[in-house]
């Protein structure tokens, strides 16, 4: 049961991460290009 759970639970995450994953790059490009300390 507490299997089931926690794969629905990366389910989700992963989906969640795959619709935002363009938003965090883009953040990344703009905070690197604001603070090119890398």
């Amino acid at each position: 049961m507490l299997v089931i759970k926690w794969n629905l639970y990366n389910h989700k995450r992963t989906e969640n991460t795959q619709k935002n994953s363009a938003k965090y790059q883009r953040a990344l490009v703009v905070r690197q290009h604001r603070n090119p300390i890398l």
